[in-house]
């Protein structure tokens, strides 16, 4: 067949056709082939001896570990071993893909509210064997407002890609980013961040009496309160 990857299930596999010849190119019979497979993850297995026309047929089968570039090969006795004419792959199921882990990147968990600073998460995606999942687009979403998140890209082979939340002018508390893939569930960060007021530009807005009186006895006791 022509499908050189298959999801790594447990159940899918890819069949080969073996031919027997003597050292005249003559089709042997009854001959026994030994399979092999160069990855682990995959089994190859032998369906009998060689047929009336030098054949027989080997079966690699997955198991639910996504594998890549898996070379089956096949001798008899200690001949020279032969290998497929193609490579094949058992990949992650990305119909099954979720989001594993939303990391935190770096240690910082407060930054100042300036319109321009950022926090960065790595998103992982694996699938229902936990398989990582490349490819799979991701779907960010901080749970307050005056912060943005967003994805830069599908997965890439590590199964995972980033997520930025970039703040607004507006200090912002204990947000909480997620991430999701499609309608499955959607997992939080492992850390809360905040965008801060910035001490370095304070200033004083207001000072505002308190009450309506302007004028008290001067008794060493009275005051004025301001805000």
């Amino acid at each position: 067949g022509s499908d050189v990857s298959k999801v790594a299930d447990g159940k899918n596999a890819f069949t080969y056709t073996v031919t027997v010849k003597d050292s005249n190119g003559n089709l042997v019979s009854g001959a026994t082939v030994k399979p092999k497979a160069d990855k682990t993850g995959a089994t190859a297995t032998i369906n009998g001896v060689t047929d009336a026309n030098g054949q027989t047929t080997i079966t690699l089968t997955s198991s639910t570990t996504a594998v890549a570039n898996i070379t089956v090969s096949a001798q008899v006795g200690t001949t020279a071993s032969k290998n497929a004419d193609k490579t094949v792959s058992f990949t992650a199921d990305s119909a099954s893909a979720q989001v594993s882990t939303v990391t935190l990147v770096g240690s910082d968990v407060s930054k100042v509210a300036d319109g321009k600073n950022t926090f960065t998460y790595t998103v992982t995606v694996k699938d229902s064997n936990g398989n990582l999942v490349s490819g799979a687009t991701v779907s960010p979403k901080a749970d307050k407002t005056g912060a943005t998140a967003t994805s830069n890209g599908v997965t890439d082979a590590n199964g995972q890609t980033t997520v930025t939340l970039t703040s607004s002018t507006t200090a912002v508390a204990n947000i909480t980013v997620s991430a999701q893939v499609g309608t499955t569930a959607s997992k939080n960060a492992d850390k809360t961040v905040s965008f801060i007021a910035n001490a370095a530009t304070a200033q004083v807005s207001t000072v505002t009496l308190v009450g309506s009186d302007v004028s008290k006895v001067a008794d060493g006791k009275n005051a004025f309160t301001y805000t």
